[in-house]
């Protein structure tokens, strides 16, 4: 009888592991799991999800990312004399350079978001393709997030985004 038990419990056992593993492997669940690194600009961890396509998708949205932010930290800095010339002050810069500068406002920290804050709207399945829009649920402003998604080695892989196919 006690055989039987522990026959039963590890299969069981088996079973969940089984139930756990698959879990991840449908589409809505890479779909939300895609959303939630390309919002939080976990841009490496939205690559794993996409095949050869949608990588490149991601590879220009980091690029776009990071001229922004170039052109950001450009914007601040002051421009430089031209060469032969002095650089003087302006009117009243000379008293400002002597008081200490404020300090600077700390950067407002992106709050992450997980897989919660995200909802699948809709969800269609055809053969090796699937159609599936996200939604924020905490920036509906944005609207769905459709995606196409194509399996591959028995797991599915972000495509593409398709804004045409709102």
């Amino acid at each position: 009888m006690k055989k039987f038990f522990s026959l039963g419990a590890a299969a069981l056992a088996a079973l969940m592991l089984m139930v756990a593993c698959t879990k991840g492997n449908k589409p809505e669940d890479v779909a939300v799991k895609f959303a939630v690194e390309l919002s939080n600009e976990n841009y490496d961890e939205a690559r794993k999800l996409t095949n050869e396509n949608g990588a490149q998708l991601i590879d220009m949205l980091k690029s776009m990312k990071d001229m922004g932010n170039m052109n950001l930290d450009a914007g601040e800095e002051e421009a430089a004399p031209v060469e032969g010339e002095e650089a003087t002050p302006a009117e009243g810069e000379e008293a400002a350079a002597t008081e200490e500068a404020p300090e600077a406002a700390p950067a407002e920290e992106k709050v992450k978001l997980t897989e919660q804050d995200f909802e699948v709207k809709k969800s269609e399945v055809r053969d090796d393709s699937a159609f599936v829009w996200v939604l924020n649920k905490k920036d509906q402003s944005q609207g769905e997030l459709p995606l196409v998604l194509v399996k591959q080695g028995g797991e599915w892989k972000v495509d593409k985004i398709d804004k045409e196919n709102k």
